[in-house]
């Protein structure tokens, strides 16, 4: 998903950690759609195959991802971006003049 993810968004690697990073989310979001469609008996009985449940994982990857990076590269997720990114830097100022570090 990861390699999906990087390739639809034509962007490249800046580091291992950010490897791991989206690497751990994307296997969450994976984890969470396993947990949500393996209530129903339909699926379960088609996952049983091991080659039919690496497919089926699979695509469900390559989709997840496209979807992961179609978001990614709208103009109104680069606003949210901002928004979280200047809140950190915005509470570790506030309590460096409280602290008067």
């Amino acid at each position: 998903m990861v390699w999906c993810f990087r390739k639809f968004t034509h962007k490249e690697i800046k580091s291992d950690f950010e490897l791991v990073g989206l690497s751990i989310f994307w296997g969450l979001v994976n984890l969470a759609l396993w947990e949500f469609f393996s209530g129903t008996k339909i699926v379960n009985e088609t996952l049983k195959n091991i080659y039919v449940a690496a497919l089926v994982l699979c695509l469900v990857g390559v989709l997840f991802s496209y979807i992961g990076s179609w978001i990614a590269l709208q103009k109104w997720w680069l606003a949210v971006k901002v928004c979280l990114k200047s809140r950190p830097v915005r509470f570790i100022k506030f309590i460096r003049e409280k602290l008067q570090i």
